[in-house]
């Protein structure tokens, strides 16, 4: 952990955008947008998607993104798309339900 606060540390947090799929009704994708100038390839990204939490780290130190998010959603069916033109990274999130509702 130690290596990763040093690489993280003098990295910039990235401009996002947070939108849901469909955009009315219950939402079926919690979707990620997040413009990375300056990242040629999508090997040096290091993607963690949590249940109501998304990390991105771009190396070396150049981008750290840690946000938490209203809605619980399946880690194991997201998925994330760099383009390299735009450089954009598209992530992909199933919503499975809204964190603040209660079980």
């Amino acid at each position: 952990m130690f290596l990763r606060e040093i690489s993280t540390a003098c990295a910039k947090r990235p401009e996002f955008s947070l939108f849901l799929e469909p955009p009315t009704g219950h939402p079926e994708y919690l979707v990620a947008e997040i413009k990375l100038p300056g990242v040629s390839s999508s090997r040096s990204l290091v993607l963690d998607v949590g249940e109501d939490q998304l990390v991105l780290t771009a190396l070396p130190s150049l981008y750290h993104l840690d946000v938490f998010h209203a809605f619980f959603v399946d880690q194991e069916n997201s998925v994330a798309q760099y383009n390299k033109s735009t450089q954009v990274l598209t992530v992909t999130m199933p919503v499975v339900s809204s964190a603040s509702s209660s079980y």
